[in-house]
């Protein structure tokens, strides 16, 4: 009888410990997701603050200007940019669970891309 209740008891704390590390694993993942929560906000926050600056040099570009074909395309490119930015956003966003960081490796890369295709153009509208 004392056997079969050692082994009783060692199975039970076999399946507590399971549930503790199945526990852990579940707060390690919701606090990962959360983590990337505030990111993917930051990232959709200093979007807005992209969008306002090619807002205010649409504003500058003069009829004239627009008349230059380069700044015709380093415009187009700006836009496509930030538009590949707000597609990556997207992604993550659809994603359920914790993205790769990969993922937000390649958000950051666009935006640094972004911010120098728009010194450009504000180099070429000078």
């Amino acid at each position: 009888m004392k056997t079969k209740n050692i082994v009783l008891f060692a199975f039970a704390l076999g399946i507590l410990d399971l549930q503790v590390s199945t526990a852990s694993n579940q707060m390690a993942d919701l606090k990962i997701e959360v983590v990337q929560q505030n990111l993917l906000g930051e990232y959709e926050s200093k979007l807005k603050i992209t969008d306002k600056k090619i807002s205010d040099i649409k504003k500058s570009i003069t009829e004239a200007k627009m008349s230059n074909l380069d700044i015709k395309m380093k415009l187009g490119e700006v836009e496509n940019s930030r538009n590949r930015i707000q597609s990556l956003i997207d992604q993550i966003k659809k994603t359920t669970g914790s993205n790769s960081q990969t993922d937000f490796d390649a958000l950051q890369k666009e935006f640094e891309l972004n911010q120098q295709l728009i010194d450009q153009l504000s180099a070429l509208l000078k």
